[in-house]
C-alpha cells in the first residue's frame, strides 16, 4: 500500500513518544511542511528544540472525528 509523506510522518509520530527531526527527514526533505499541514488539519504537534539543528516533535493530541 502506498502511504503519503504525511501519513508516514504521522505513524512515525504515533509510534514514538518524540520523533527527532533527521528521522522525518528520512521520509520527506520538507517535513516541517508536512508537520504544518497536520496541524492545520487540527493534530497537536510540540516541537522541542534539543540542540544545534536539532529538534524532536511530539504527537500531544489528535482531532476529533
Amino acid at each position: 500500500m502506498y502511504q503519503t509523506q504525511i501519513e508516514r510522518i504521522l505513524k512515525k509520530l504515533r509510534s514514538k513518544k518524540s520523533v527527532k527531526n533527521y528521522e522525518l527527514n528520512k521520509i520527506c526533505f520538507r517535513y516541517s511542511a508536512r508537520i504544518k499541514d497536520l496541524r492545520d488539519k487540527g493534530y497537536e504537534i510540540e516541537t522541542v528544540r534539543e540542540g544545534l539543528g536539532i529538534f524532536s516533535f511530539s504527537l500531544i493530541k489528535e482531532p476529533k472525528k
